[in-house]
């Protein structure tokens, strides 16, 4: 009878701890799929960042690009300009010169004219021998000044014949430089306005490309804050089942503070006063000059260390900064014999002087430093106490 009594008594116990080790192990199955569920969120997060970044830059540098060949445009305008001025100043002196050569031909025929009529004279008169000059001359005298006379006209008819040659080369030698000068400025004015038009056709395949990312952008940015609400809304379930309704405030007394500070958010404000709007705090922060020392409150074992977070002031920044260490930033996880754990957050980057499996002393081990890294708007320390259950608990000194 007693064997069969004993026999019902532990098969009681058997289910008693079935009833409760099933419920907790799937709790606890909930629980790590969620993590893993923010953990994707966070990656992807990431990666659409980075993407996003990528494509800002990408806009930036097509605004640039773009800028520089307006510039560019703006200056091949103006050389254009100048080169079509040139070409019109060109025209203006060629038209002169063709003035100068019509005036100067016109010249030519009177100066033919002249010549003819000298030479008709001497043909008249006739070309004195030298002989005859002497014979008919009453002195040495007048047959010098014959002489002279007759060598006289024969130059002026030789001194016109070059003149008029040189007139005419002159003549012909600026006006094929001028023409000379009017197509090379032809030829450039060409190539100015081949440049300006590969300049207009690059400009516009940038323009719509710089249109394309924009778009791109615009898309990745609608991405983002996707994931972001939904890394928000799992975060905020996943605290709701570890936690479930957090702990009595000032129920866990502590013989050391971890820094000494003035109260910001209390435990268990709840509503947008605290950072997480709609929940709870689940935990106090202390308000103390930047990089303050922060100690253990309790001996215990550290458990978690993160020490890659950058501090920030305000919640305009990148959201890789503000879910930076799941939101607490830089921050040192301690557990104690008890069971309960110490969360220290939003410590400034580097500060941190403890790692993983280390054991500390409350009141006397220095963690790091206040900072304002992780889901911070300005400097404080978030301390954080979480009892066996993982349900947060308001700490209090005795």
């Amino acid at each position: 009878m007693k064997t069969r009594l004993y026999q019902l008594i532990l098969v009681l116990l058997m289910l008693a701890v079935a009833g409760v080790s099933f419920p907790y192990s799937a709790k606890a199955n909930a629980i790590d799929d969620k993590k893993k569920q923010i953990a994707d969120l966070q990656q992807q997060i990431q990666s659409t960042q980075a993407t996003l970044s990528q494509k800002s830059e990408q806009v930036q540098s097509l605004q640039g690009q773009i800028e520089t060949m307006n510039t560019q445009i703006h200056q091949t305008e103006l050389q254009i300009s100048q080169t079509q001025d040139q070409t019109d100043q060109t025209q203006l002196e060629i038209n002169d010169l063709t003035t100068q050569i019509s005036a100067q031909e016109a010249d030519l025929v009177t100066k033919k004219a002249d010549l003819a009529e000298i030479a008709r004279q001497v043909y008249e008169a006739g070309t004195p021998s030298t002989l005859e000059i002497i014979v008919g001359s009453n002195s040495l005298s007048e047959i010098m000044d014959k002489t002279q006379y007759m060598d006289s006209i024969n130059q002026q008819v030789q001194d016109k014949i070059a003149e008029i040659n040189q007139i005419k080369t002159d003549l012909e030698t600026k006006k094929a430089d001028q023409e000379q000068k009017k197509q090379d400025l032809g030829q450039l004015l060409s190539q100015q306005k081949e440049f300006q038009s590969g300049l207009d056709s690059q400009k516009a395949n940038k323009a719509d490309l710089l249109t394309q990312t924009k778009g791109q952008q615009a898309e990745y940015q609608k991405i983002l804050a996707q994931k972001q609400a939904e890394w928000d809304q799992s975060n905020a379930e996943l605290r709701q089942m570890e936690g479930g309704t957090i702990g009595v405030a000032g129920a866990y007394k502590l013989l050391f503070w971890p820094m000494l500070g003035r109260l910001g958010v209390p435990f268990g404000a709840c509503g947008c006063q605290a950072y997480f709007c709609g929940k709870c705090h689940t935990g106090v922060d202390i308000i103390a000059p930047y990089a303050t020392p922060i100690k253990a409150a309790k001996d215990g074992i550290v458990v978690d260390v993160v020490n890659g977070c950058r501090d920030h002031i305000g919640l305009n920044v990148p959201y890789s900064m503000i879910i930076c260490g799941g939101g607490y930033g830089n921050h040192v996880k301690i557990k104690s014999s008890d069971g309960y754990s110490e969360i220290y957050g939003h410590m400034t980057p580097g500060s941190l002087k403890v790692s993983v499996g280390q054991s500390v002393k409350g009141g006397k081990t220095v963690l790091g430093n206040e900072g304002s890294s992780g889901y911070s708007t300005g400097y404080h320390l978030h301390f954080e106490i979480r009892s066996p259950a993982n349900v947060p608990v308001g700490p209090s000194l005795p």
